[in-house]
Order: C-alpha cells, then sequence, then structure tokens
C-alpha cells in the first residue's frame, strides 16, 4: 500500500480530510531543517495573561470564525480576518497568535510559525493547541522526543479540539515507531484504527505504518486464558448414570496457553523472507478433581513456506507440523503432518501415532481433513459465511481401529457493532460414520450445536469474550441422546 505524501511544509489546517493528509506527511519525514529549541525551551515560565479575550464580543465571534475557517483550509479568508486585531492584540493572545502561526505554516513559513507558538507557550505554557501545533513541527525536525512530552501534556488538556485529539494516537504512534518502540507504536495505530470516522488517507497511512511494524517486529505472542463451565463433562446420554467415582455430571476447566509466531524468516530484508516458524501450548485443567483424568496437555511446534499468488487467489502457504497430547497422566497421541492453505481453502494430511497401545493393540491411524470457509454474503456490518468440514481417519495397520469419516456445516452470522465489537451467531451440523471390526454395523452420530458469542477489545493488546453453546446429539443405531450446554469466558493477551 502506497503512503500519501505532501510537501515537507503542510498547510496548517484541521479539517479530518486535511489533517489527514498532514499526518501522513509528518510520518514521511524526509526532508531536511533547521534544529528548533528542544520541548524544554518552549516550557517556559507561564505569564499572568491566559487567553486574553477581544476587545468586543464581534471580535470574539470573529476570533472563532478564524479557527473554524483554518479547520477547513481557508487560509487566506483566515488571514484577511485576522487583519481585524491588531499586532498588541495578538502578541497577547495566545488564542491568535497559533491562527497566525497556523497562516503562516499555511504559507510555507514555517520557521515564522514555530516563533510564533513559542511565543504562546510564552504567555501560557499549558495552552493545548500550542503544544500541540509545536510538537508537529518538531516532528518535521525529528525531535521526537520533545515533540513527545509535548503531546502528552496536550492531551491531558482539556482545550484541546475534538479533531486534533482524534489525531494524538497517530503522532504519538509515529513517534514510536521512529524511536523503536514498536510495541507502543502498534498499540497507537490500533486505537486509531477503531475509530470509525478516519479520513482515506489517514487510514492509508495507518495501515502503512501497521504493514512496517509488522515487517521490522516479525513476531507474536498470544495468550489464552479461558474460564469453561460444562454441564455434560462425560458426554453421558440422558438417561445415563453418572459412575460412582464422580460427584457431578457438570464441571469447570481452566484452559491457559501461550502461542508464538515468527514470520518472514530467509529474505533479504527483515520480515520479508517467505518462512515461519510456530509454537502452541495449551493446558486444560478440570477445576473437580474427579474428572483429573480429563486434564489435557498440548503442545505443537509448526515450520512453514508462503507465496504470494495474485490478488484473487491471495497467499499459497505450505506447513509441517508435529503435535503430543496428553490426558491425565498418561501420553495419548503424537501426530506429524503437512498442511497446504490457498484462499479460503485448507488440506491436512497427517499420521497420528497411538501412545497408549492399549491392550497391546497399535491404534496409530492416517488422517485426511478438507476445510473451507465460504463467504455467502456481506451487507454493510453483517456478514454470512458457511465453513465446510469434511476428514477421514483410518488405520495403516490390520487392527481394530476405527475408521470414521465426518462432515459438517456451520453457517455463521457475524454482526460487526463497532470496530472494537462483535457478535456471532452460528449452528453446527456435524454427521459421523464409525466403523471397526468390534462393531457389527457401522455406526451413525447426527449432532447439532447452536452457539453465541459476543467478542469486544478492551486494549489493543487485550480481547474479551463470551460464549455459549448447546450440544445435541442422537446415535442413530441405539437412538441415545446427549445433550451438554457449555458456557466460556476468555482473555486474549497479544504482544
Amino acid at each position: 500500500m502506497q503512503e500519501v505524501r505532501v510537501s515537507s511544509n503542510p498547510k496548517p489546517v484541521h479539517s479530518s480530510r486535511s489533517l489527514a493528509v498532514t499526518a501522513a506527511a509528518i510520518a514521511m519525514l524526509f526532508f531536511a531543517s533547521v534544529p528548533l529549541a528542544s520541548a524544554s525551551d518552549a516550557a517556559m515560565k507561564p505569564m499572568p495573561v491566559r487567553l486574553v479575550p477581544a476587545n468586543s464580543q464581534q471580535k470574539q465571534q470573529t476570533l472563532k470564525k478564524i479557527e473554524d475557517l483554518l479547520e477547513q483550509e481557508n487560509i487566506f479568508e483566515a488571514r484577511d480576518l485576522l487583519r481585524a486585531f491588531s499586532d498588541k492584540e495578538i502578541e497577547k493572545n495566545p488564542r491568535l497568535l497559533v491562527c497566525k502561526a497556523l497562516v503562516l505554516k499555511g504559507l510555507y513559513k514555517t520557521d515564522e510559525s514555530y516563533e510564533l507558538l513559542r511565543q504562546a507557550l510564552k504567555l501560557d505554557e499549558n495552552f493545548a493547541p500550542a503544544q500541540y501545533e509545536t510538537a508537529l513541527l518538531l516532528m518535521e525536525r525529528k525531535q521526537w522526543n520533545d515533540a513527545d512530552v509535548l503531546l502528552r501534556l496536550a492531551a491531558g488538556a482539556d482545550d484541546l479540539s475534538a479533531q486534533r485529539r482524534l489525531l494524538l494516537p497517530y503522532y504519538l504512534g509515529v513517534i514510536a515507531f521512529e524511536t523503536g518502540r514498536l510495541f507502543a507504536s502498534r498499540s497507537s495505530f490500533v486505537r486509531l484504527s477503531w475509530n470509525d470516522s478516519l479520513d482515506p488517507a489517514l487510514q492509508q497511512s495507518t495501515a502503512a505504518f501497521m504493514s512496517r511494524i509488522a515487517r521490522q517486529r516479525p513476531w507474536t505472542l498470544v495468550s489464552p486464558l479461558s474460564y469453561q463451565y460444562e454441564t455434560n463433562v462425560l458426554g453421558l446420554s440422558r438417561n445415563g448414570e453418572l459412575p460412582s467415582t464422580y460427584k457431578s455430571r457438570s464441571g469447570s476447566k481452566i484452559l491457559a496457553g501461550l502461542f508464538a509466531n515468527l514470520e518472514g524468516i530467509g529474505g533479504r530484508k527483515k520480515g520479508d523472507g517467505p518462512f515461519g516458524l510456530g509454537l502452541r501450548v495449551l493446558g486444560i485443567r478440570n477445576v473437580d478433581r474427579s474428572f483429573a483424568a480429563l486434564d489435557v496437555l498440548f503442545a505443537e511446534a509448526e515450520t512453514n513456506w508462503s507465496k504470494y499468488i495474485g490478488r484473487d487467489l491471495g497467499i499459497f502457504k505450505l506447513s509441517t507440523t508435529a503435535n503430543y497430547v496428553r490426558a491425565g497422566s498418561k501420553s495419548l497421541t503424537s501426530t506429524a503432518g503437512v498442511k497446504t492453505s490457498l484462499a479460503a481453502n485448507e488440506l491436512n494430511l497427517a499420521y497420528e501415532a497411538d501412545l497408549q497401545k492399549s491392550s497391546s493393540v497399535d491404534r496409530s491411524s492416517a488422517l485426511v481433513r478438507f476445510f473451507r470457509d465460504q463467504a455467502l454474503g456481506a451487507w454493510g456490518s453483517l456478514t454470512l459465511n458457511l465453513p465446510v468440514d469434511a476428514g477421514y481417519r483410518f488405520p495403516l495397520k490390520k487392527n481394530p481401529a476405527e475408521r470414521k469419516g465426518d462432515v459438517s456445516l456451520t453457517p455463521s452470522l457475524n454482526y460487526a457493532i463497532n470496530k472494537r465489537s462483535s457478535f456471532k451467531l452460528s449452528n453446527k451440523v456435524l454427521g459421523e460414520r464409525t466403523s471397526s471390526q468390534l462393531l457389527e454395523k457401522p455406526q451413525y452420530v447426527l449432532r447439532n450445536t447452536a452457539g453465541l458469542g459476543l467478542t469486544f477489545s478492551l486494549q489493543p493488546y487485550l480481547t474479551v469474550s463470551s460464549s455459549g453453546s448447546f450440544e445435541w446429539e442422537r446415535n442413530i443405531k441405539t437412538q441415545s441422546v446427549v445433550q451438554k450446554g457449555v458456557v466460556t469466558i476468555s482473555l486474549l493477551g497479544i504482544l
């Protein structure tokens, strides 16, 4: 995505569109400049004068109109109205000094503009518009630390306009990026992207910075933490009796994990390579220790290679994975596989080794699975998807291991409440066929799972979600029915 660039001396305007262009220009910062005094010079002792009013109500109205004109990019009309004020009036009023400074900046007289802003800060070191505009000029001269100080001071003031406050995350993100604080920079740009009223030019510049951050910081850490309550932990049928070793059918679980990814390895530039690595660890612990045998530890490592195919097909990705599953105190399975993905399609081929070998029988098997996330349509904030998932498991040796095939459809309706929160309604319908040498006839199972969920981003690095589902399952042969309700509350940390 191409970043927006404008003149090194942008006009001092404050409309959404013009501020976005000015923001993009400051983000580039590729022109020479004369060093300016530091922010500490600007923050001098306050004078007793603060926002000295004009001599009449008419002049106050004129001053307000000048500020409005500057927001609308009417530099020359604002300049003409400034002539209603004498030089003496301007020199004593920080608001008028800032207005004149912005007019001079629009006329490419940035040095004179800066001097007027310094003068405004001498009159009132806490005047937020003067702090803000001075910071922008300091950014153009790459005086990042001084600009950062002034912007943070302006952020805590009450007299900063809504449009200036809207762009604060952008400028703070630029400063953090240029000073090597990539996590802070990403957080600022994510906060900015949550705003629905962003100008397209500012959206473009924000996306470009996010892309640059991803290349220079190609690793990601994700840490999920969840609490889950389940009404039928053992998956008993409605008429099934609870074994005496358990206290209740229902139970709670704690899920915690750490997922790490490193992308862009092997390129000439940092973050531009085609190779990647991944490591995922997830633990599930039952609060009721009578279910301790159902505790799970899952660990997986992945290597991948990706290549951009084109706009229509997107990225082709080839991955090799190896995982280990432990249930309770016993090793359960170990799997090695190959996965390919292109556009909305994913194909998995894997070999699953049986580590239990109960009754001296090796139930190792091969697995084939295909997944496609089919988009059916989008209407504003509403999207409709139909994920299709199909798989087959079969033994590689002559043993009583199961042969199992399944197909599922999961129509889902997603509604984006805003850029920070979303709602999802889904219904998964699954058909499963199981056969083995131990069964006289194949068994067929029909399972329906209805679910709803709500996700909200608390911070750029922290997301909270809650979901609930009800599962109904019928064994076609035995006519037994299994029902289960699940409620989950999750926190997801992203670094």
